[in-house]
């Protein structure tokens, strides 16, 4: 029998500026970091857009939204706004999605 359950992935696209991405990088692998602690997080990474390397891509997963909600409310979330937005070229592009986890019971 399968059960299923609501997920949340997250997608955020940031750019930053050469000058400043190396302190980008730092603060962001303690983020990862730290987002990988948190109860519910499956996966938290990030990737370099190969087009453009100031072009930074963050993906996450989550398994249920209460334990987004406990992410979005964590010191990871706020150190996100103190560390790195303040970094950040522009306005950043980010989604949200709710999915469906499938399991086998």
């Amino acid at each position: 029998m399968m059960n299923s359950k609501t997920g949340i992935v997250i997608y955020v696209s940031v750019i930053v500026s050469s000058e400043t991405k190396e302190k980008f990088t730092t603060n962001l692998m303690d983020i990862v970091s730290g987002a990988r602690q948190i109860k519910g997080c499956l996966k938290y990474q990030w990737f370099i857009n190969p087009d453009d390397n100031n072009n930074y891509i963050i993906y996450g997963e989550f398994d249920t939204e209460e334990n987004f909600s406990r992410y979005k409310k964590s010191d990871v979330v706020s150190n996100i706004g103190k560390l790195l937005l303040p970094l950040l070229k522009e306005k950043p592009n980010f989604k949200h999605f709710r999915t469906r986890l499938f399991e086998q019971g």
